[in-house]
């Protein structure tokens, strides 16, 4: 007997990946912070390297921060300055960043 392939939903089927966002991450996201002040700010660490800063409410990336030479893990806004954010990766380094420089 011939097996019977599955219809899937529409959009793929299981080994279907969802399209990217030109400025998305290339690889995991490993690190999430929302600002506490700028409720629409979110902050994310990725394996690709990088740190980005999103505007949700827009749904783009306002900055991307490009200081670590491997995965970022760790990212925090500071409570008490809500531009400052610190980052730590697997290349041993902490960083603290404001962004609006």
């Amino acid at each position: 007997k011939k097996a019977k392939a599955k219809k899937g939903k529409a959009g793929g089927g299981k080994g279907a990946k969802p399209a990217l966002r030109a400025d998305s991450h290339t690889d995991a996201v490993l690190g999430l912070s929302w600002n506490a002040q700028y409720r629409n700010v979110l902050a994310s660490a990725s394996a690709d390297h990088t740190v980005r800063v999103w505007d949700v409410s827009m749904q783009t990336t306002q900055h991307v921060l490009t200081h670590h030479g491997g995965k970022v893990q760790a990212v925090e806004w500071n409570p008490a300055e809500p531009t400052v954010l610190l980052t730590g990766g697997f290349d041993h380094v902490a960083a603290v960043v404001d962004v609006r420089a």
